[in-house]
């Protein structure tokens, strides 16, 4: 198993999981127009 990062590409938040878990749940970006979901990039 190995860690990945991942990174929001609007407000810059970072998220660091197993890659067996995928990508974090998209939950509520504060920059985003009406609080839209995160949109999780890799950051590696």
């Amino acid at each position: 198993m190995a860690l990945v990062k991942y990174m929001c590409t609007y407000c810059g938040k970072r998220v660091t999981r197993f890659d067996t878990q995928g990508r974090p749940d998209p939950g509520t970006c504060p920059r985003k127009p009406n609080k839209g979901p995160h949109s999780w990039v890799r950051d590696n």
